[in-house]
């Protein structure tokens, strides 16, 4: 169990919290494997969008999670408008999941 203080469950994704969630992230890693070794494989564009999908539904979830939980963040919607507000949203580690969850997506496709 993590020792972080403030991880709350997200709610769409089984009560689960981030750190309970941070071992999905490594299902990304048999895209990059493909895409370094079978770059050409006829199935390795198919195969390699499993983790991204996988990421982007649990990045889904738990956004919209995040921004309908009245506790979070004082009961504001997060700020992604200005510069502080997401560096706001980046000191809670439940946004820094998110954050990096999107990461993962994006950053395979």
């Amino acid at each position: 169990m993590s020792t972080i203080e403030g991880l709350k469950p997200y709610a769409l994704l089984g009560g689960y919290n981030a750190a309970e969630l941070w071992p999905t992230i490594n299902l990304i890693l048999p895209t990059w494997f493909l895409i370094a070794v079978a770059p050409r494989w006829k199935y390795t564009p198919t195969l390699t969008l499993i983790g991204p999908i996988i990421h982007a539904l649990i990045y889904t979830l738990s956004t919209i999670s995040l921004m309908s939980d009245p506790e979070h963040n004082d009961g504001d919607a997060p700020d992604f408008s200005t510069f502080e507000g997401v560096v706001n949203l980046f000191k809670d580690p439940n946004g820094v999941f998110v954050g990096w969850i999107h990461y993962v997506v994006f950053d395979a496709l």
